[in-house]
């Protein structure tokens, strides 16, 4: 079968790939067909943010469900008038009559617009959607770099981004739950670049914003630990693994010294937050609180009241709900750190050294040769070719090539290949860094599993309330596998949360049948969102996939 040209954005070098695996490489062809570059992309949707957030966010009148509604908001009665105490001389935490229910750093982000003293609650409201859609630009870079690290179109993560945000409302400018997933996602990239105690610092941010990101920790303790757990077979290198441990250490430090301060400083002030979060009731939004709505629908009895910051429901099930969203929780982060901890190959069987006469032969089916180019420190300075030197690289019948036709730079921090001697080779962190380029995988799984994480704190929580899915749409948008698919799902979910919040939250609020249904459906997709996440969570990428067809590694026109 006669193959076809493929060029992407990230790579520029053209690769033959068979009809029967181009599909495989995850692609936003509607967008590629624009034209528009990774920059153009973020110019374009950061301008739109910009109007959408400080113009149409801000209108006097309610148009449809976008525009400033007329229920108020957490810049109303949360944020300003704890901005009002601060400025009148009042201390968050210390001060008794001063409670927020929010982590530390959560409460600094929306009391930072008080420096400027503003002189009523409509120019805080601009100051604080000036600071937010300030997390949203700076989120676009990072989606881009992410799509890169991933191999995918970085313009159709920012598009997907770009998108989605806006439809939640105007509650995007008014909460401030876009800052800790801008922080997770830095903290994933900083790990995947191997920058492993800025990466343990910024979710340490997040997690201080909102405690939602602590349940990423499994995943990140996986990932730095996991070079030095299987190189532990054949060495114990305790030099490297307090080096791994510098991330975590500060992560437990900065977690502990906080709640420590916060308890010598204010002991009546962390009970309470510890009360506020443990008691609260099945929160209407929620999964549970669906289920019990659609047990009125039935004829189970269920009333509603106002408790702990949250719009609840309570019928003769609540204590029964209560309990299955904790094992619900716990369940399905479980699955997912397992998941995760069973893709936790054994070290990988390194790329021979140019001169040492080695080949590389993992799967001996019939192979096609194709030209590749000779990546320097693949070979190690030994390597003498004159010209542009050509690399052969049979890939198996059915294979997918490597994309681009090049292999990732090694990881940062991370020696080079080299000549070395194999028990140097056998202590060789794996993911991109060295040996068999696995990186695009591992990016991927990482994302993935991370993404599964969120999800699972969100169905399994008592609490779901609309802007909880910040948290989500910058996973969202980068993910590899059916990205398309992945992107619309979600965005049905938004539009579906903003028909329910706030354009039919009064009518739900009085239990009435649509917006029970219209709940309940969306609820059902975030579960098939997980789902669908789920069952590709193993995928192989098209550079892992390729690397199983490898049958022979020498560098053309060289003497052997």
């Amino acid at each position: 079968m006669k193959s076809r040209e493929y060029t992407d954005e990230q790579a520029p070098t053209h690769v033959a790939v068979s009809p029967r695996t181009r599909d495989a490489i995850p692609q936003w062809r509607g967008i590629a067909a624009i034209g528009w570059t990774p920059r153009m992309a973020m110019a374009v949707w950061g301008l739109i943010h910009a109007v959408i957030f400080l113009g149409l966010y801000k209108l006097p009148v309610r148009i449809a469900a976008m525009t400033y509604y007329e229920m108020g908001s957490d810049t109303q009665h949360v944020y300003w008038p704890a901005v009002q105490k601060l400025l009148a001389g009042r201390v968050p935490y210390v001060d008794p009559h001063f409670f927020v229910e929010y982590p530390p750093l959560g409460t600094g982000f929306f009391l930072l617009p008080a420096l400027l003293h503003p002189a009523s609650l409509r120019v805080y409201d601009w100051l604080f959607a000036a600071e937010v859609l300030a997390v949203d630009l700076a989120t676009l870079p990072l989606i881009a770099r992410l799509a890169r690290r991933q191999r995918i179109s970085a313009t159709g993560a920012i598009t997907a981004y770009g998108l989605l945000v806006p439809f939640l409302g105007s509650l995007v400018s008014q909460r401030y739950d876009l800052v800790p997933a801008t922080l997770t996602l830095g903290a994933i990239l900083a790990l995947l670049d191997r920058r492993s105690v800025v990466a343990w610092v910024l979710l340490l941010a997040a997690t201080l914003m909102k405690l939602y990101p602590a349940a990423l920790v499994p995943l990140f303790l996986l990932y730095d630990w996991r070079p030095w757990l299987a190189a532990a077979r054949h060495h114990l290198d305790w030099q490297d693994a307090r080096r791994r441990s510098r991330g975590v250490a500060v992560y437990m430090a900065g977690l502990v010294g906080s709640t420590v301060a916060w308890y010598l400083l204010a002991p009546a002030s962390l009970e309470r937050f510890a009360r506020w979060e443990t008691r609260r009731g099945i929160e209407i939004e929620s999964l549970f609180g669906s289920v019990a709505e659609l047990g009125r629908l039935g004829g189970l009895a269920v009333s509603r009241n106002v408790a702990y910051g949250s719009y609840d429901v309570a019928s003769a099930l609540t204590p029964a709900l209560k309990l299955l969203s904790t094992a619900l929780t716990l369940g399905l982060l479980a699955a997912v750190y397992l998941s995760y901890a069973r893709r936790m190959p054994s070290p990988p069987t390194p790329l021979p050294c140019a001169g040492e006469g080695e080949t590389l032969t993992p799967n001996p089916s019939p192979a096609r040769r194709i030209p590749f180019p000779l990546i320097p420190w693949l070979t190690g300075p030994s390597a003498a070719v004159d010209g542009p030197a050509r690399l052969s690289l049979a890939v198996g019948e059915g294979e997918t090539p490597l994309h681009g036709g090049r292999l990732p730079s090694p990881a940062h921090g991370e020696s080079r290949l080299g000549c070395r001697s194999g028990a140097e080779r056998d202590q060789s962190a794996w993911g991109g860094g060295e040996g068999i380029p696995d990186g695009e995988s591992d990016s991927r799984a990482l994302v993935t599993h991370a993404t599964l994480a969120v999800l699972a704190v969100l169905l399994g929580s008592k609490l779901l309330s609309i802007q909880f899915l910040l948290w989500l749409l910058p996973l969202v948008a980068v993910q590899a596998y059916r990205p398309r698919h992945v992107a619309a799902l979600a965005f049905v979910i938004v539009l579906l949360s903003q028909w329910v919040y706030p354009a039919n939250w009064l009518p739900l609020w009085r239990f009435e049948v649509e917006p029970i249904l219209v709940l309940a459906l969306r609820n059902l997709l975030l579960v098939g969102l997980f789902a669908l996440l789920w069952r590709h969570r193993g995928a192989a990428s098209p550079v892992s996939s390729s690397m199983k067809g490898i049958t022979a590694l020498k560098p053309e026109g060289t003497v052997s």
